[in-house]
């Protein structure tokens, strides 16, 4: 049936197939080549939108662990830890343009008192939010393409740093 289907709809002039259509957001982009940019990228693309402000609450200064959150993050801490499996923790970039107003005590005294409930948990050393300039940033809570490599340099030489390798050496 599929192969009449594919067969009939050639003959009849209508192949369409809804993956090269457009994107929404991405009128230049189809799934077919986002699929291929991403391949090609490593997994980047840049997101649809500025980098300057965005959709960040300021409203409510001081941020929060939403509680499904919580409860999701320890359940895996705890599960790493009966299993023996090193787990690594580091907050993502934002920009520091649109939170600049925003209170991340909460967030990062909760990940001290994490660590300290989970003693196998790695936290980053610097553990704090990271605020990326605008520059690197491709919406509120995004980084662009020279952020994202940025931070990936960054969680790098942590992860090489908590397994104790040198800068530079080889994995096996």
């Amino acid at each position: 049936m599929i192969v009449w289907d594919r067969t009939s709809s050639l003959i009849a002039g209508r192949d369409h197939d809804v993956r090269d259509d457009s994107l929404v957001g991405y009128e230049t982009l189809t799934y077919r080549s986002l699929r291929r940019m991403t391949s090609q990228s490593r997994g980047f693309y840049g997101m649809v939108g500025s980098g300057r402000e965005g959709f960040l609450d300021r409203t409510a200064r001081v941020v929060g662990i939403h509680g499904a959150w919580d409860r999701g993050v320890r359940r895996l801490a705890a599960t790493c830890e009966e299993a023996h499996v090193p787990l690594m923790f580091r907050l993502g970039p934002i920009s520091a343009e649109a939170s600049r107003n925003l209170d991340f005590g909460r967030v990062e005294g909760w990940l001290s008192e994490l660590q300290k409930s989970y003693p196998h948990l790695q936290v980053a050393r610097d553990h704090n939010v990271l605020r990326y300039p605008p520059e690197l940033c491709s919406d509120s809570t995004h980084p662009n393409l020279q952020g994202a490599a940025k931070f990936t340099t960054q969680v790098a030489d942590e992860v090489r740093a908590a397994l104790g390798v040198a800068a530079g050496a080889k994995a096996l």
